[in-house]
């Protein structure tokens, strides 16, 4: 026969369960994007993996921008600074490569974690990630759950059966302490993300093998324009497989001003013919008067022939 506790712990995880994973529905902030499309790629690396995902997808634009080096596996190689100095993620996290070269490591970084915190709001206002207080709920019907599994146990004196039930409310808590923090609408938006990047994937895989080219074409511009998607939905694995192989550092990074030197014309002076006399004063050794004064005659104006339209010609009057 089935305990009374253990009918109470089982509704007690089920209101957890359901405090963290409704609604199932989203909300779209914009009408032109209903099917859900207007999520950036941080943001579904941030509803996937939280702060860890967005890490990723950051160095990965920041390896096409030219700013990090992906391409050989272990600690991100640090090069440029980036050219987006106002983004504030971008910097917490290019700023954090001080101290630490492992994306492991910099997600829990406080300041990283402070820029996501705008990512964060933004999908709780989409419904796709529960609010702080439905969170604190779940955790407290969990709390009550064990609670309740521990006290009956203590009052029936470790019994097997009390032992056992306990021992299995206490695994079910755990599994769902540790499970996806996100509602059941954010799983919806990732499954639609993760087909259709397996889509994007795949049509840019059947592009290469029917073009046989090498890297560097189009395609890899393609992948180069994907990765921050393609990252967001497989994380680290993408990282290693599309960094260095298609996209190469710095493949989406503005091309380098041209140094070529520029033919100068060079001015043509002209001598201006003085119109009236000039002053010029010339100082004087012997004399206090401040100098002597010398007049330079003006050119005389150079006559110039009217032309024949203004010409008063005479005029034959008719008598």
């Amino acid at each position: 026969m089935l305990e009374p506790y253990l009918v109470v712990c089982g509704l007690l995880l089920l209101g957890s369960v359901l405090a963290r994973a409704l609604p199932a529905a989203r909300r779209s902030l914009d009408e032109d994007y209903e099917d859900g499309w207007d999520l950036t790629a941080r943001e579904l690396a941030y509803l996937k993996r939280g702060p860890y995902g967005v890490v990723l997808t950051v160095l990965a634009a920041l390896h096409a921008e030219g700013a990090v080096d992906l391409s050989d596996p272990g600690p991100v190689r640090r090069l440029d600074p980036p050219r987006d100095l106002e983004d504030s993620l971008v910097i917490a996290v290019y700023s954090g490569l001080h101290w630490s070269r492992r994306p492991r490591l910099l997600a829990l970084a406080p300041r990283v974690r402070r820029a996501c915190a705008a990512l964060r709001g933004d999908l709780r206002e989409r419904r796709l990630l529960p609010p702080l207080r439905r969170r604190v709920f779940a955790a407290v019907l969990l709390l009550y759950a064990v609670g309740l599994a521990a006290a009956t146990t203590v009052e029936d004196d470790g019994r097997g059966s009390t032992v056992v039930g306990a021992a299995a409310v206490c695994l079910a808590v755990t599994v769902l302490a540790l499970g996806p923090r996100r509602t059941l609408a954010g799983g919806r938006e990732l499954a639609m993300h993760a087909a259709a990047m397996a889509r994007v994937a795949g049509g840019l895989g059947r592009e290469r093998q029917r073009a046989s080219r090498g890297p560097g074409d189009a395609t890899d511009s393609a992948v180069a324009v994907y990765l921050g998607d393609l990252v967001a939905a497989d994380g680290l694995a993408a990282i290693r497989v599309l960094c260095g192989r298609y996209v190469a550092c710095g493949a989406l990074a503005p091309p380098l001003p041209s140094y070529e030197p520029v033919r100068v014309v060079e001015p043509v002076v002209e001598p201006i013919p003085l119109t009236a006399p000039l002053r010029l004063v010339v100082p004087s050794q012997s004399s206090d008067d401040g100098g002597e004064s010398i007049f330079v005659p003006a050119e005389p104006p150079v006559p110039v022939e009217a032309p024949a339209l203004w010409r008063r010609e005479p005029v034959a009057v008719a008598a």
